[in-house]
């Protein structure tokens, strides 16, 4: 059992870790404020062969000892640990952004509005989304 449960907690570390979450759209599609259905990750092949059946109980002990996943206090979604490396890499995109070079008054204009509305959104969708006219 205790091997079983240390192959759940690599198999769900792996897809919360950096490497596969930065790459995998439809892990991320599955996210809300909350975190992730437990569910939704239950039902993935891999883990459901290993879980056979008992899901939340197996997840619960499985994630007691990790630094990148964990389980909400209600116990049914799965929340990704930020690492530092995570917050380091998130601020130089964020910083990458605002680099501009500023050619005319016109695009000066843009630019501060830009720069005022990165600042105080996290949504990217609305970053690109942001009509600057």
């Amino acid at each position: 059992e205790t091997t079983r449960i240390s192959a759940l907690r690599q198999q769900l570390e792996y897809y919360f870790g950096e490497k596969n979450w930065s790459t995998d759209t439809y892990l991320r599609s599955l996210a809300d404020a909350r975190g992730i259905p437990l569910s939704a990750v239950c039902a993935f092949p891999r883990l459901a062969q290993m879980l056979q059946g008992q899901g939340q109980h197996l997840v619960q002990i499985a994630l007691k000892e990790s630094n990148i996943v964990s389980l909400s206090k209600e116990g049914d979604r799965l929340i990704r640990i930020e690492t530092s490396e995570d917050h380091a890499q998130n601020k130089r995109k964020r910083s990458s952004i605002c680099q501009l070079e500023i050619d005319d008054e016109e695009n000066e204009r843009r630019a501060r509005r830009a720069n005022r509305f990165i600042t105080t959104t996290t949504n990217m969708q609305q970053v690109n989304d942001i009509d600057l006219e």
